[in-house]
Formats: C-alpha cells, sequence, structure tokens
C-alpha cells in the first residue's frame, strides 16, 4: 500500500510539473488596453506584442510602458517570465500647466501635472485653501 501510495504522489508531482501555469499581463491603470490576442493570460516563454494603444495623462504624453527596470514602447514584443506582469506608464517629463479658467476678479483655476491650484491675486493655493506659493 505505501508503495501505491508513494507512486501516485510521484505521478502527481510529475503532472502538476508538466502543467504550465499562466500568469497575467496587466497595463497599470488601463483595463482596456489588450494585447493583440486580447488575452490577458500567458504561459512562460510566450512572445507578446504591446498594445499599440497609447493613453494619455491630461497634459501629458506616453513616455514607454516600464516592468523590472526595462522600458517598452507601444507595439514592442515582450516575452512573457514566469510570474505577473504589471506594466507601468511612464509619462514625458516636463511639467504640464494650463490655465483652466480666467475671470475677471484676478481669480483663475491652474492645473499643473495633473493637481488643480487656485491662484488669487498671484497667490497659489491648492484644494484646500493653504497656501503653496
Amino acid at each position: 500500500m505505501r508503495k501505491i501510495t508513494m507512486l501516485v504522489l510521484l505521478l502527481l508531482l510529475a503532472w502538476t510539473g508538466m502543467t504550465a501555469q499562466p500568469f497575467a499581463l496587466v497595463y497599470q491603470g488601463y483595463q482596456f488596453y489588450k494585447t493583440t490576442c486580447g488575452n490577458p493570460m500567458f504561459e512562460e516563454g510566450d512572445t507578446i506584442t504591446i498594445s499599440a494603444g497609447i493613453p494619455e495623462m491630461y497634459g501629458k504624453k506616453l513616455s514607454h510602458w516600464e516592468f523590472d527596470g526595462n522600458q517598452y514602447k507601444p507595439s514592442d514584443t515582450f516575452i512573457m517570465p514566469a510570474k505577473d506582469v504589471v506594466l507601468v506608464p511612464v509619462w514625458e517629463s516636463g511639467t504640464a500647466v494650463e490655465n483652466i479658467q480666467d475671470t475677471n476678479s484676478g481669480s483663475y483655476k491652474l492645473l499643473e501635472n495633473g493637481v488643480l491650484y487656485i491662484i488669487n491675486n498671484g497667490v497659489k493655493y491648492n484644494g484646500l485653501g493653504e497656501r503653496v506659493q
């Protein structure tokens, strides 16, 4: 009986080692982005084409996607590692500033790097009304 149990355990271990485990590929913050095959699950060694879609952040452009210190541009190929992958968007450097609204009172709203500020008589305030300049 003990030999049969050991044989069954060895066969189970061999069988589980033969089945490939799927790993996920996710675009951080962009659930709508798909790989070329439309499947988010891959096996180690699969060749994947990074989505050709280019996400936008108000006032900024995508520089590249990043994973494990490597950079990937849209439409680059990627070899799936033996782990889940989260591709992080990296935006072009530089300050994105836009004057949203100018009023006659000397106050206006300013969007800077995705943060909304109020400018009142030349003084910058955050959304809590605290002076930041």
